[in-house]
C-alpha cells in the first residue's frame, strides 16, 4: 500500500488476496475498483458490513460480470457501480470504442432486471483507454461524457453524472516506447483529465519501486500543480476538440445503433 503514503487516493483490487489489506485502511476516503471477480466483490462488501461505514457514500465500484451477488450488495446498502464497460478489445476507431462502450453499458441494464430506473443511473462505470495523443484522448473522453447524457435520454433513465476512469493505453508499455514513457503517459493523462476523466491509473513501465513512484507523481503533479479539475470544460469552443468530438459522437452513435441486442 506504499502508493497510498506517495499521495495514491485509490486502489485495484487484482485479486481477492488484496482485500484483506484493507483492514486498516480509511475506506471512506479512497476510490477502490474491483478487478478480482465476485469473489471478491463479496468479501469486499462482508468486510465493509463490519465497519461503521454508509456502503451508499463509499466510492466503490465492484466490477460484477453477472448479476448473481447484485441483490446481496443492494440488501447490504450499496449503490453501485456495480458493474463496468470497458472497450472491447478489437475496435480499433474511437468511435468503435465509444460504442463498444455504449453496447455494454446497454448489455449491463438489460441484464439488471431487479435494479430501478434510478439505480439503473448508477449502476455502471466506464472504463477508456487514453494513449499520447493528447487532443484525440481529450476529444474521447469528452464525447463518452455527451453520450452518456444521450444513452440516458433515449432509456429515459434520471441524469446522473457518469463515473469515468481511465487507464493508459496498452501500447505505451512495448519497448519502443520507453525512452518516451514518461512524455506520452504524461500527455495521455493530460488529455483525459481535461476531457472529464474522474479518476485515472497509469500502468507502470516495469513493476519497480521508482517506476511505481514515477508513474504515481505524473498523477500527482498534474492534479495538485496543473490542477486539471478546475476547470469544468477547458476546451469548449476549440475548433479541433469540437470538431472531433461533433464527429465520434455521430459515429459512435451510428455504430452503436446498427447492433441487434435481440440476439
Amino acid at each position: 500500500m506504499r502508493e497510498l503514503e506517495g499521495g495514491a487516493n485509490g486502489l485495484i483490487l487484482c485479486h481477492i488476496d488484496a482485500v484483506a489489506a484493507l483492514a486498516d485502511l480509511p475506506l471512506h476516503a479512497l476510490s477502490i475498483r474491483n478487478a478480482a471477480g465476485g469473489p471478491a466483490a463479496l468479501d469486499l462488501s462482508l468486510r465493509v458490513s463490519k465497519l461503521p461505514l454508509d456502503p451508499a457514500r463509499l466510492r466503490i465500484s465492484f466490477g460484477l460480470r453477472d448479476c448473481a451477488l447484485l441483490p446481496r450488495l443492494l440488501d447490504a446498502g450499496f449503490q453501485g457501480p456495480f458493474f463496468e464497460a470497458m472497450e472491447q478489445q478489437d475496435a480499433v476507431t474511437s468511435s468503435e470504442k465509444l460504442a463498444s462502450v455504449l453496447k455494454g453499458i446497454v448489455q449491463h441494464w438489460r441484464s439488471a432486471t431487479v435494479l430501478s430506473r434510478e439505480q439503473l443511473s448508477l449502476a455502471v462505470t466506464v472504463t477508456l483507454t487514453a494513449d499520447e495523443n493528447m487532443f484525440a484522448t481529450l476529444a474521447k473522453f469528452r464525447s463518452m461524457r455527451l453520450l452518456w447524457g444521450k444513452l440516458l435520454n433515449d432509456f429515459h433513465l434520471p441524469f446522473c453524472g457518469l463515473n469515468l476512469h481511465g487507464t493508459t493505453a496498452p501500447q505505451l508499455l512495448c519497448a519502443e516506447h520507453h525512452e518516451n514513457y514518461m512524455l506520452q503517459t504524461t500527455a495521455a493523462t493530460f488529455g483525459a483529465g481535461l476531457g472529464g476523466a474522474s479518476s485515472f491509473t497509469i500502468e507502470p513501465f516495469h513493476d519497480a519501486i521508482f517506476e511505481r513512484r514515477m508513474a504515481r507523481n505524473i498523477q500527482n503533479i498534474l492534479q495538485h500543480e496543473s490542477r486539471l479539475w478546475a476547470v469544468q470544460d477547458p476546451a469548449a469552443g476549440a475548433g479541433l476538440v469540437e470538431t472531433s468530438t461533433r464527429m465520434f459522437c455521430e459515429e459512435a452513435w451510428d455504430i452503436f445503433q446498427k447492433w441487434n441486442f435481440s440476439q
